[in-house]
């Protein structure tokens, strides 16, 4: 039995539970870190996860999985929104009941909202003053607040609606770097800088090994520009790797097939297989247009020269040793010299780069622990709290004793405006309250005495 100092909630939809998109990445970054350091994450979603692979991986991780059992259906919202996706009410009422269902179960000291619908589901229950309610930034559209010109796969309203919800009192918001805290203060919403921990913490080591092909990572979708990565490997007859998911991969085959290019494409691979294919490439290309930070250009950056294109307003976000600059005209050259001067792998990369993101990683870790412990959350003093000076109780017991059919936030309330009055322990299934300094839970008998008289 594990005893953890801290309980989050972090809350993760199906559609991203995958190993290769950025917010499955943060979900496996977030877990693989903060796990070893004391805090048990339960990962809420929307409905029951479908990538078993993955969600096998996160629980072998430490992780543990919560959703709805009768989830509602999406294919009404698929139809309506059938070619420009807005915001999913019937994914917010998921998201709502997984949460409560969470609650009857365990409390929390931070609920971190990585999936957009997540966040006004969690809002609604009221629970910010008494929890840490965490709102991260992904879409780009939700940190360049001033910029519209570039359409991405949501619809005005969908981005409009959820860049409003960043200025909700009593919440913390946080974003990936120093670059994206101004550009939000800027715009009067207060920030804090959380930077997603490395997902692949062998990326944080030196990998010297033979090395062929130009580096892809990334879906095929237009703010990510594949077709300039295509012709870039069509004029300059070199090999291509890529890193995608299903989709993508069907699409780079085609026009990689196309133009005859010699290829390796890898679906989904995250762990060591992912970290053996990346470090196995010469160059990356990454002429990507809009990214709210670029967590692919983060995990090439340290091990290969990694070309950009110039004048690309998220490159800003990285300092100018980690890429190399090059306009359209001039990549295919450029590119190639990179590729000749880096050789098999015998030549020796940058190690400056790498140093600067194994320190940057920890730093950022710091800076979440640091927001973590910042959070004072509101305090009863209410004298009919009756509260018994050696009393101790599993949580998802007081629940049960209330003998409700549908759990009211208010008792959940109850219980969080109290629970300072004890000291609370974590275990992998329980949250126990308890009076007792050295209480050590014993999850082999179940302690239900005197739950009636815990909170008034």
């Amino acid at each position: 039995m594990k005893i953890y100092k801290k309980r989050i909630a972090f809350c993760l939809s199906d559609q991203h539970t995958i190993p290769h998109g950025g917010l499955g990445q943060f979900a496996k970054s977030f877990v693989e870190t903060f796990t070893p350091l004391g805090f048990k994450v339960d990962i809420i979603c929307d409905k029951a996860p479908s990538n078993l692979g993955f969600k096998r991986s996160l629980e072998e991780s430490g992780a543990s999985f919560i959703y709805p059992s009768d989830s509602v259906t999406y294919s009404k919202h698929s139809k309506i929104f059938m070619f420009e996706d807005s915001y999913n009410f019937e994914k917010m009422i998921n998201f709502r009941d997984a949460m409560m269902q969470a609650l009857n179960t365990n409390l929390y000291d931070t609920i971190i909202c990585n999936t957009l619908e997540s966040f006004p589901a969690v809002h609604s229950l009221s629970l910010q003053k008494s929890i840490q309610v965490i709102y991260y930034t992904h879409n780009e559209s939700m940190v360049f607040l001033d910029d519209r010109t570039w359409k991405n796969e949501f619809s005005y309203s969908f981005n409009d609606f959820f860049n409003v919800l960043l200025r909700c009192s009593n919440i913390t918001v946080g974003t990936q770097t120093s670059r994206n805290v101004d550009e939000l203060i800027s715009n009067r919403i207060h920030t804090h800088l959380l930077p997603i921990p490395m997902p692949e913490k062998d990326l944080l080591k030196k990998h010297i090994k033979p090395r062929e092909g130009v580096l892809w990572i990334g879906r095929w979708e237009p703010r990510k520009n594949p077709e300039e990565f295509i012709r870039v490997i069509k004029e300059s007859k070199l090999p291509a790797k890529i890193i995608t998911n299903t989709n993508g991969a069907k699409k780079f085959e085609e026009a990689l097939k196309e133009i005859n290019a010699e290829f390796e494409i890898k679906i989904g691979i995250y762990g060591k297989e992912k970290v053996d294919f990346l470090t196995s490439a010469r160059v990356a290309y990454n002429p990507a247009i809009r990214e709210s930070f670029g967590l692919a250009f983060y995990e090439t950056a340290g091990h290969m020269p990694t070309v950009v294109l110039e004048n690309m307003s998220w490159i800003k976000n990285f300092p100018t040793n980690f890429y190399v600059p090059t306009t359209k005209k001039d990549a295919v050259d450029n590119i190639k010299k990179l590729y000749d001067v880096m050789g098999d792998g015998s030549y020796q990369y940058d190690n400056r780069v790498l140093d600067r993101i194994v320190k940057d990683d920890s730093d950022g870790i710091n800076k979440w622990l640091e927001v973590f412990d910042s959070f004072v959350p509101v305090k009863s003093d209410s004298e009919k709290a009756r509260i018994n000076q050696e009393h101790t109780v599993c949580y998802k017991d007081f629940i049960k004793s209330l003998n409700r059919k549908d759990l009211a936030i208010d008792d959940i309330k109850s219980v969080l405006t109290n629970k300072h009055k004890y000291n609370i322990i974590y275990t992998d299934e329980n949250t126990y309250l308890s009076k007792e300094k050295h209480f050590v839970p014993n999850e082999k008998t179940s302690n239900n005495s005197s739950l009636e008289d815990l909170f008034a």
